[in-house]
């Protein structure tokens, strides 16, 4: 797992927050109170359940919302779960890592992003 100061954007501002980048979970959840400053979470008529492989930790939110964040100089931008009591400010997930195709460099506690591959995507 890697762990690193992030800038993100929101419709009202944006901030810099601890993250958390684990390939074993399979959404990006970001903690409710964290982000209240810079974005207002949507409420979801329907619930989703994260679930961590490695572990077995799963939760169920039903609120989410679409943040940008930088990344090597490249602003990204995805949808995070929004959960109430999460112990940490962020964490990624495997959809936005692969999503993005930024692969973790464990040893170097470091991301390895293709800057052409997230141009094209944009």
């Amino acid at each position: 797992m890697v762990h690193l100061p992030i800038q993100f954007q929101g419709s009202f501002g944006e901030t810099i927050l601890e993250a958390f980048f684990d390939e074993n979970l399979s959404f990006s959840l970001v903690c409710e109170a964290t982000i209240k400053s810079i974005a207002t979470p949507i409420q979801k008529p329907n619930s989703k359940m994260v679930f961590n492989e490695l572990t077995g930790f799963s939760i169920v939110t039903d609120k989410t919302v679409c943040l940008d964040f930088l990344v090597n100089g490249l602003m990204l931008s995805d949808e995070f779960l929004v959960v109430e009591n999460l112990s940490t400010q962020v964490i990624f997930g495997a959809t936005t890592l692969r999503k993005w195709r930024i692969k973790l460099d464990i040893s170097n506690n470091a991301l390895l992003l293709n800057p052409q591959v997230a141009q094209f995507r944009l």
